[in-house]
């Protein structure tokens, strides 16, 4: 699978967790992460393997509420191993974050997010 199809899907995950859709979600993350999975977030480690990204994503869902994805642009690198994704996130109780995120992929699953968002000013 190709980096800039994982990150179309990364974006679908998120999209359909934050509007609540009654999915599978640990077999999603099984699939789209690798066990070693970390997520940095402004220079902060979020999570440091997989099996916590559910948990980071529900603490993201208390304070921001229901969500939307609105993709921007995906930006493969030539190697395939990376890819730079830009989206807004759109939520019903935090407003709009502006995020650029660095996708690194091995085996056909996303290895490591590195991402920098900042709130729009209302």
């Amino acid at each position: 699978m190709t980096i800039s199809k994982l990150a179309e899907q990364y974006n679908q995950f998120q999209h359909a967790f934050g509007q609540e859709d009654v999915l599978n979600y640990e077999n999603m993350i099984n699939a789209l992460f690798s066990p070693k999975f970390k997520k940095v977030a402004n220079g902060n480690e979020l999570v440091s393997e997989r099996t916590q990204l559910l948990s980071q994503l529900m603490t993201v869902k208390d304070f921001a509420g229901k969500w939307s994805i609105q993709k921007v642009e995906i930006i493969p690198a030539q190697d395939d191993i990376k890819c730079t994704i830009r989206y807004f996130l759109n939520s019903e109780k935090a407003g709009r974050f502006q995020v650029i995120a660095i996708l690194s992929a091995s085996h056909s699953q996303i290895d490591r997010i590195d991402e920098i968002y900042y709130q729009e000013a209302s």
